[in-house]
Protein backbone atom coordinates (compact mmCIF):
# COMPACT_ATOMS: atom_id res chain seq x y z
CA UNK A 1 0.00 0.00 0.00
CA UNK A 2 1.39 3.11 -1.12
CA UNK A 3 1.55 5.50 1.89
CA UNK A 4 -0.34 8.71 1.99
CA UNK A 5 2.67 11.53 1.58
CA UNK A 6 3.51 9.48 -1.24
CA UNK A 7 -0.20 9.49 -2.74
CA UNK A 8 -0.18 13.81 -2.23
CA UNK A 9 3.24 13.81 -3.95
CA UNK A 10 1.71 12.34 -6.81
CA UNK A 11 -1.28 14.05 -7.30
CA UNK A 12 0.41 17.20 -6.86
CA UNK A 13 2.79 16.12 -9.78
CA UNK A 14 0.29 15.21 -11.72
CA UNK A 15 -1.49 18.62 -11.18
CA UNK A 16 1.71 20.60 -11.58
CA UNK A 17 2.23 19.17 -14.59
CA UNK A 18 -1.24 19.16 -16.34
CA UNK A 19 -1.29 23.16 -15.19
CA UNK A 20 2.05 23.33 -17.13
CA UNK A 21 0.75 21.52 -20.33
CA UNK A 22 -2.51 23.91 -20.14
CA UNK A 23 -0.08 27.36 -19.41
CA UNK A 24 0.64 29.77 -22.67
CA UNK A 25 2.67 32.51 -22.69
CA UNK A 26 3.37 35.44 -24.86
CA UNK A 27 6.86 35.90 -26.58
CA UNK A 28 7.46 39.33 -24.81
CA UNK A 29 7.30 37.14 -21.68
CA UNK A 30 9.29 34.65 -22.43
CA UNK A 31 11.89 37.10 -23.44
CA UNK A 32 11.85 39.04 -19.91
CA UNK A 33 11.48 35.56 -17.98
CA UNK A 34 14.79 34.41 -19.65
CA UNK A 35 16.66 37.06 -19.37
CA UNK A 36 16.00 36.85 -15.82
CA UNK A 37 17.56 33.29 -15.76
CA UNK A 38 20.46 34.07 -18.85
CA UNK A 39 20.56 38.00 -18.54
CA UNK A 40 21.38 39.38 -21.87
CA UNK A 41 23.74 41.94 -20.41
CA UNK A 42 26.02 38.81 -19.61
CA UNK A 43 27.63 38.75 -22.85
CA UNK A 44 26.51 41.66 -24.71
CA UNK A 45 29.05 41.82 -27.27
CA UNK A 46 27.24 38.97 -29.08
CA UNK A 47 23.75 38.37 -30.70
CA UNK A 48 21.21 37.51 -28.84
CA UNK A 49 17.41 36.95 -30.08
CA UNK A 50 14.81 35.99 -32.72
CA UNK A 51 16.71 34.72 -36.44
CA UNK A 52 14.89 35.10 -39.08
CA UNK A 53 10.92 35.81 -39.58
CA UNK A 54 10.72 38.33 -36.54
CA UNK A 55 6.84 38.50 -36.93
CA UNK A 56 6.10 34.59 -36.08
CA UNK A 57 8.06 36.22 -32.80
CA UNK A 58 4.98 37.39 -31.64
CA UNK A 59 2.44 34.48 -31.21
CA UNK A 60 1.60 32.73 -27.95
CA UNK A 61 4.07 29.66 -26.55
CA UNK A 62 2.90 26.65 -24.62
CA UNK A 63 6.36 24.80 -25.16
CA UNK A 64 9.81 24.94 -26.37
CA UNK A 65 12.47 22.89 -27.32
CA UNK A 66 16.13 23.62 -26.46
CA UNK A 67 19.54 21.97 -28.56
CA UNK A 68 23.12 22.08 -28.73
CA UNK A 69 22.83 23.20 -32.17
CA UNK A 70 21.13 24.19 -35.06
CA UNK A 71 20.90 21.43 -37.41
CA UNK A 72 18.53 19.40 -39.68
CA UNK A 73 18.09 16.59 -37.12
CA UNK A 74 17.40 19.43 -34.32
CA UNK A 75 14.77 21.24 -36.26
CA UNK A 76 12.95 18.05 -37.68
CA UNK A 77 12.80 17.01 -34.43
CA UNK A 78 11.40 20.58 -32.67
CA UNK A 79 8.62 20.10 -35.50
CA UNK A 80 7.76 16.69 -34.48
CA UNK A 81 7.58 17.95 -30.59
CA UNK A 82 5.36 20.58 -32.18
CA UNK A 83 7.44 23.36 -30.38
CA UNK A 84 6.51 26.63 -30.44
CA UNK A 85 10.02 27.85 -30.38
CA UNK A 86 13.51 26.76 -30.29
CA UNK A 87 16.43 27.81 -28.64
CA UNK A 88 19.57 27.21 -30.24
CA UNK A 89 23.05 27.29 -28.30
CA UNK A 90 25.02 27.39 -31.37
CA UNK A 91 22.89 29.23 -34.59
CA UNK A 92 24.05 32.25 -36.77
CA UNK A 93 23.84 35.85 -36.10
CA UNK A 94 22.51 36.95 -39.47
CA UNK A 95 21.38 35.09 -42.84
CA UNK A 96 22.74 37.52 -45.54
CA UNK A 97 22.86 34.93 -47.71
CA UNK A 98 21.42 31.27 -48.82
CA UNK A 99 23.18 28.43 -47.29
CA UNK A 100 22.26 25.08 -44.55
CA UNK A 101 21.29 27.71 -42.01
CA UNK A 102 18.74 29.53 -44.37
CA UNK A 103 17.04 26.06 -45.20
CA UNK A 104 17.26 24.81 -41.36
CA UNK A 105 15.39 27.97 -40.45
CA UNK A 106 13.03 27.83 -43.45
CA UNK A 107 11.84 24.92 -42.22
CA UNK A 108 11.10 26.00 -38.61
CA UNK A 109 9.10 29.22 -40.13
CA UNK A 110 7.00 26.96 -42.26
CA UNK A 111 6.67 25.28 -39.07
CA UNK A 112 5.56 28.28 -37.13
CA UNK A 113 8.56 27.82 -34.87
CA UNK A 114 10.35 30.74 -33.16
CA UNK A 115 14.21 30.51 -33.46
CA UNK A 116 15.99 32.16 -30.64
CA UNK A 117 19.54 32.13 -30.09
CA UNK A 118 21.20 32.23 -26.84
CA UNK A 119 24.64 30.98 -26.75
CA UNK A 120 27.38 32.77 -24.40
CA UNK A 121 24.86 34.76 -22.25
CA UNK A 122 23.24 31.01 -21.61
CA UNK A 123 26.97 30.24 -20.56
CA UNK A 124 28.25 32.89 -18.53
CA UNK A 125 24.95 33.15 -15.77
CA UNK A 126 24.93 32.33 -12.74
CA UNK A 127 23.46 28.81 -12.94
CA UNK A 128 24.51 28.47 -17.02
CA UNK A 129 26.15 25.78 -18.57
CA UNK A 130 30.03 26.58 -16.75
CA UNK A 131 27.93 26.53 -13.09
CA UNK A 132 26.44 23.10 -14.32
CA UNK A 133 29.65 21.88 -15.89
CA UNK A 134 31.58 22.20 -12.48
CA UNK A 135 28.39 21.17 -10.33
CA UNK A 136 28.32 17.81 -12.73
CA UNK A 137 31.81 16.84 -12.00
CA UNK A 138 31.55 17.80 -8.47
CA UNK A 139 33.95 20.05 -8.40
CA UNK A 140 34.19 23.01 -6.19
CA UNK A 141 34.92 26.51 -8.13
CA UNK A 142 34.15 29.97 -8.27
CA UNK A 143 33.60 32.07 -11.43
CA UNK A 144 36.25 34.57 -11.85
CA UNK A 145 36.41 37.88 -14.45
CA UNK A 146 38.55 38.76 -17.21
CA UNK A 147 38.70 40.88 -19.95
CA UNK A 148 38.14 39.19 -23.38
CA UNK A 149 39.64 40.80 -26.29
CA UNK A 150 40.69 43.43 -24.34
CA UNK A 151 37.63 45.45 -23.99
CA UNK A 152 34.97 43.12 -22.68
CA UNK A 153 34.84 42.72 -18.91
CA UNK A 154 33.41 39.03 -18.72
CA UNK A 155 32.19 36.88 -15.67
CA UNK A 156 31.54 33.83 -15.17
CA UNK A 157 33.40 32.55 -18.68
CA UNK A 158 35.68 30.50 -16.77
CA UNK A 159 36.01 28.80 -13.05
CA UNK A 160 38.55 28.06 -11.11
CA UNK A 161 38.60 25.15 -8.94
CA UNK A 162 39.02 24.98 -5.68
CA UNK A 163 41.47 22.06 -4.27
CA UNK A 164 44.68 20.25 -5.64
CA UNK A 165 44.08 17.62 -8.16
CA UNK A 166 46.19 15.04 -10.13
CA UNK A 167 45.45 14.01 -13.61
CA UNK A 168 43.76 10.71 -12.56
CA UNK A 169 41.54 12.39 -10.33
CA UNK A 170 40.46 15.24 -12.61
CA UNK A 171 39.78 12.17 -15.67
CA UNK A 172 38.01 10.24 -12.96
CA UNK A 173 35.11 13.39 -12.08
CA UNK A 174 34.83 14.25 -16.22
CA UNK A 175 32.98 10.71 -16.34
CA UNK A 176 30.03 12.32 -14.82
CA UNK A 177 29.92 14.67 -18.37
CA UNK A 178 30.63 10.97 -20.43
CA UNK A 179 32.92 12.77 -23.51
CA UNK A 180 33.67 10.13 -25.73
CA UNK A 181 37.47 10.89 -25.32
CA UNK A 182 39.91 13.03 -23.57
CA UNK A 183 43.08 14.05 -24.98
CA UNK A 184 45.90 15.76 -22.65
CA UNK A 185 48.43 18.09 -23.57
CA UNK A 186 51.47 19.13 -21.86
CA UNK A 187 50.96 16.63 -18.73
CA UNK A 188 53.96 16.10 -16.63
CA UNK A 189 54.26 12.84 -14.92
CA UNK A 190 53.04 12.62 -11.10
CA UNK A 191 52.31 16.27 -11.33
CA UNK A 192 49.23 17.59 -9.33
CA UNK A 193 47.30 21.12 -9.95
CA UNK A 194 46.95 23.71 -7.72
CA UNK A 195 45.23 26.35 -9.94
CA UNK A 196 42.74 24.21 -12.31
CA UNK A 197 40.38 26.61 -14.75
CA UNK A 198 37.42 25.32 -16.56
CA UNK A 199 34.83 26.40 -19.19
CA UNK A 200 33.29 24.58 -21.90
CA UNK A 201 33.33 24.14 -25.08
CA UNK A 202 36.26 26.63 -27.06
CA UNK A 203 37.50 27.73 -23.72
CA UNK A 204 40.70 27.66 -23.99
CA UNK A 205 41.66 31.68 -24.28
CA UNK A 206 44.90 33.13 -24.41
CA UNK A 207 43.44 35.53 -21.63
CA UNK A 208 43.65 33.23 -19.46
CA UNK A 209 47.03 32.25 -19.66
CA UNK A 210 48.02 35.78 -19.44
CA UNK A 211 45.26 36.89 -15.93
CA UNK A 212 45.52 33.58 -14.11
CA UNK A 213 48.72 31.63 -14.80
CA UNK A 214 46.92 28.29 -14.49
CA UNK A 215 48.12 24.68 -13.79
CA UNK A 216 46.04 23.04 -16.01
CA UNK A 217 42.83 24.12 -17.98
CA UNK A 218 39.87 22.24 -18.59
CA UNK A 219 38.04 22.45 -21.43
CA UNK A 220 35.98 21.00 -24.73
CA UNK A 221 37.81 22.31 -28.01
CA UNK A 222 41.08 23.61 -28.18
CA UNK A 223 43.35 24.57 -31.32
CA UNK A 224 46.81 23.93 -32.63
CA UNK A 225 48.64 27.32 -31.88
CA UNK A 226 47.12 27.31 -28.14
CA UNK A 227 48.74 24.10 -27.33
CA UNK A 228 51.84 25.94 -27.96
CA UNK A 229 50.88 28.57 -26.09
CA UNK A 230 50.10 26.48 -23.23
CA UNK A 231 53.71 24.69 -23.03
CA UNK A 232 55.40 28.75 -22.90
CA UNK A 233 53.22 29.18 -20.05
CA UNK A 234 54.02 25.66 -18.33
CA UNK A 235 50.42 24.79 -18.13
CA UNK A 236 48.25 21.27 -18.84
CA UNK A 237 45.01 21.16 -21.39
CA UNK A 238 42.49 18.51 -20.67
CA UNK A 239 40.25 17.81 -23.62
CA UNK A 240 37.15 16.73 -22.96
CA UNK A 241 35.32 17.59 -26.52
CA UNK A 242 33.11 20.53 -27.56
CA UNK A 243 29.64 18.12 -27.00
CA UNK A 244 29.91 16.53 -23.83
CA UNK A 245 30.89 19.91 -21.66
CA UNK A 246 27.88 21.66 -23.29
CA UNK A 247 25.42 19.07 -24.25
CA UNK A 248 25.03 17.58 -20.98
CA UNK A 249 25.23 20.50 -18.97
CA UNK A 250 22.46 22.21 -21.61
CA UNK A 251 20.06 19.03 -20.19
CA UNK A 252 20.17 20.12 -17.12
CA UNK A 253 19.58 23.56 -17.72
CA UNK A 254 16.03 22.54 -19.63
CA UNK A 255 14.61 21.24 -16.67
CA UNK A 256 16.13 24.78 -14.99
CA UNK A 257 14.61 26.89 -17.34
CA UNK A 258 10.86 24.50 -17.22
CA UNK A 259 10.55 25.71 -13.53
CA UNK A 260 11.69 29.39 -14.42
CA UNK A 261 9.10 29.47 -17.52
CA UNK A 262 6.55 27.59 -16.36
CA UNK A 263 5.75 25.71 -19.24
CA UNK A 264 7.43 22.78 -20.85
CA UNK A 265 10.84 22.42 -22.34
CA UNK A 266 12.07 19.80 -23.76
CA UNK A 267 15.81 18.81 -24.64
CA UNK A 268 16.61 17.89 -28.01
CA UNK A 269 20.09 15.90 -27.95
CA UNK A 270 22.32 15.50 -30.63
CA UNK A 271 24.30 12.12 -29.90
CA UNK A 272 28.24 12.69 -30.79
CA UNK A 273 29.79 9.30 -33.12
CA UNK A 274 33.34 9.33 -32.54
CA UNK A 275 36.17 6.44 -32.35
CA UNK A 276 39.08 6.81 -32.05
CA UNK A 277 41.71 5.66 -34.10
CA UNK A 278 45.56 4.60 -33.06
CA UNK A 279 48.50 3.34 -34.46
Amino acid sequence: MIPYKNWYNMILLTYQLSNMKNKIISFKTFERLFDSFAPRKAAEFEFSGVIGNTRIAKKQIKKIALTLDLTSDSVQEALRKKSDCLVAFHAPDSLSKRNLWQDRIKKLADGKITLYKAHLRLNFCKEGVNHVLCSMCGFDAIPLTFLFEDKFTVVGGVYMITGTYSLQEILRKLKAISPPEIRVFNHKKNSRYHTILIASGSGFKKEFFETFRPDAIISGEVKHSTIYLAKEYGATLIEATHWATEDRPLKIISQTLEKELGIPVEYISLPLKMKTYQK
